[in-house]
Formats: structure tokens, C-alpha cells, sequence
């Protein structure tokens, strides 16, 4: 009986994580063709700091690859694990040039490591290919006058890498031994926070080069679906869009941990005194649920209330006179009311015990 796969890394598997195969090719904006390399060399504590920014990878986007048997990324990550003596560095090579293919006009100078690494996975060596951008990085090494001790110099070593972390460009993780639930967890500089687990977590010129689509999991369906709901509310004038974003918000707060319906929150939010009104939102969202951009239609999943955006959590009201009303939760708990006048104004009403003011 084939075991289970696994959703995401454990510590014991982190700690069995070792570098096996290791080399970078060169890569120059406006070229066409990386600069490639034979070998590369790692001292020990050189092998520790890619260990580490690797595994960092861990902590990005899940992804599924969109057609395995077709992907150009899955077949030169194969022939490397299935006889790594003979294919790596040449699958390396080809894997540079394809992300050089797919990055034409944005690739800055810099290098793309392709590493073969194992982790013990269920008690199982397993393989994973890393794959990392790192950008050159400008340093200034300093040169002392041997006749005047007390002057110095630069000179400006312009193709350098740098140990600094934050060179690296983008990273991600393969799972090529089908050991979990993913096929590539991706990360990308400056697409933190609130991108995380979003269609934006990754540039699409990366998610062309791994051919991958978002991989929807109980994170990832607890960050999208108060935004998506609020969306499709919007089409709809018979509901309320704060009002329907608060009530999954809430759902998924309540059930946080546990396992939660997106057919539960669509009858609580389509729930109306009209069987004929019901039906007709049901079948709105359902459609609007099932567009490829969301694949939320009838999905379950693992209620995360730490996966919500705080944008999501917190709806923010701006009037065109520069007024600003920010609450958290439904209007009725926040004590707000909106109503639009036959003016076309819409009239807000805030109701307080007390009120404090920043003087």
C-alpha cells in the first residue's frame, strides 16, 4: 500500500537534507545563451549557506505542475535524479537556457543554481531538484597604499556574488520523487506578506518557466476566498459585498483547524427567505467559483484564520470629502450603518458609547 503523501516538510525530513550535485551557469541581460560552467566547488560553510536559503524555499507557495507528462521542467529534472553521474550538468545547462527563454527581457545579470538534494521522506530516500536566482551584487573591495598605510582605495568588483540573502532573486523546490502533496513550492523576492499563497507569490515569467498553477490547500483557500466572495458579491445586487466578506472571514475564523466547506459559506452567504433567490445566487456563485482563476467551486478544506489577509479582516469605508471608517467584522457588530439616499449620497451611521479623539 503506497503511504500517504505529505503536505509539507517535516523536521525530521529537514534534517536529513543533503546537497548531492551543485553547480550554477551565468546568465547576462540581452544575451541569448547563459554562459555555462563544468563544476563548481563548495567549501563547508559555503555548502551551509545554500542549505539554508534552499529550505527557505519551504516557507513560499505551493504549486502543481500543469501537465507532468509534457512539462519541460519535470523531464530534465528526471533524466538529472534517474543517473545524476551522466545527466546533471547537461540538464543543468538545459534548464538554464529554458529559464533564459522564458525571462527575455527581465533577466538581469546573475546566476541559476541547480542543485540535487535527498531527504529521508516516510523512511524513504527521496530526491528534490533546487533551483535559485541569484543576482550580481556590486562590491567595493578595499585597497590599502603600501606606501601610505593611512590611504585607501576601491576598486569595484562589478560581477561579484554576494552571501547576503537578499540577492537571492527567486528559489524553488521540486518534488520529483511525488513524496508530497506539491510538486514545487516557489518563493520570490519582495512577493512576501499578503502575496503568499496568491496567484502573485511568483512572477508569471517564472510560473511559465515550472509550468505550474497554484496549488489550492487549506491556506491557500483561507487568503482567497473573503476577496473572491467580496468579488462576486459585487455582480450581484442582492448581496452585499462587506457583508458577505465578513461572513466567511468569521467562518473561517470559527473553524479555524478544522475542516470547512466553501458549500457551507456559499449557503450562508446566499441565504435568503426566497427559495427562487436562493437558487438563483447558488448557481451565480457556484459559476463564478469554478472560473480557472479561483477553483474554489465545491473545494474543502482546513480552515487557517492566520492565512487571512488583514486587508480581508478589516474593511476601510473612504468617502470623497477624505472621511475614513475602518471596522473589523460585520457593520451590524461594528454598530454601522450605510443608507443611500434617493439623492444618490449615501448616508453612514456610526453609533458609539464613546468616542476618542488623537489630540
Amino acid at each position: 500500500m503506497a503511504q500517504k503523501r505529505l503536505i509539507s516538510l517535516t523536521e525530521s525530513a529537514i534534517k536529513t537534507f543533503t546537497i548531492h550535485d551543485f553547480i550554477y551557469h551565468i546568465i547576462w541581460k540581452g544575451e541569448t545563451r547563459p554562459e555555462y560552467l563544468d563544476e563548481v566547488i563548495l567549501t563547508k560553510n559555503q555548502r551551509e549557506f545554500f542549505r539554508d536559503i534552499i529550505l527557505e524555499a519551504a516557507r513560499g507557495t505551493q504549486y502543481s505542475f500543469r501537465d507532468n507528462k509534457n512539462s519541460f521542467v519535470v523531464t530534465e529534472c528526471s533524466k538529472i535524479t534517474k543517473d545524476p553521474s551522466n545527466n546533471f550538468v547537461s540538464s543543468s545547462k538545459t534548464l538554464t537556457e529554458h529559464f533564459l527563454y522564458t525571462h527575455p527581457t527581465n533577466a538581469l545579470d546573475g546566476i541559476i543554481v541547480i542543485s540535487r538534494i535527498t531527504m529521508e521522506v516516510n523512511t524513504e530516500t527521496k530526491n528534490f531538484i533546487a533551483l535559485l536566482k541569484i543576482d550580481y551584487t556590486k562590491v567595493l573591495e578595499q585597497i590599502r597604499d603600501k606606501k601610505k598605510p593611512g590611504v585607501v582605495s576601491f576598486h569595484e568588483i562589478v560581477h561579484s556574488l554576494s552571501e547576503d540573502k537578499k540577492a537571492i532573486q527567486k528559489r524553488a523546490l521540486i518534488d520529483i520523487d511525488d513524496s508530497f502533496e506539491w510538486d514545487v513550492i516557489a518563493v520570490e523576492r519582495n512577493k512576501v506578506g499578503q502575496k503568499i499563497d496568491t496567484e502573485d507569490a511568483i512572477s508569471k515569467y517564472f510560473r511559465q518557466f515550472l509550468d505550474v498553477s497554484l496549488k489550492v490547500n487549506g491556506s491557500t483557500c483561507s487568503r482567497r476566498l473573503p476577496s473572491a466572495v467580496s468579488r462576486w458579491a459585487k455582480t450581484e445586487e442582492l448581496v452585499d459585498a462587506i457583508e458577505a466578506k465578513a461572513i466567511v472571514v468569521a467562518m473561517i475564523k470559527a473553524s479555524d483547524g478544522q475542516s470547512i466547506m466553501v458549500d457551507d459559506i456559499r449557503d450562508k452567504v446566499c441565504a435568503r427567505k426566497s427559495q427562487a433567490e436562493y437558487k438563483k445566487l447558488k448557481n451565480s456563485f457556484d459559476s463564478f467559483m469554478d472560473k480557472e482563476e479561483y477553483q474554489l467551486k465545491g473545494a474543502q478544506f482546513v480552515a487557517r484564520s492566520n492565512s487571512l489577509a488583514k486587508k480581508d479582516e478589516v474593511t476601510t469605508l473612504k468617502t470623497n470629502y477624505g472621511v475614513t471608517i475602518s471596522f473589523e467584522g460585520s457593520e451590524k457588530e461594528a454598530k454601522v450603518n450605510r443608507v443611500k439616499l434617493e439623492s444618490g449620497q449615501m448616508k453612514i451611521e456610526i453609533l458609539a458609547d464613546h468616542v476618542e479623539t488623537n489630540d
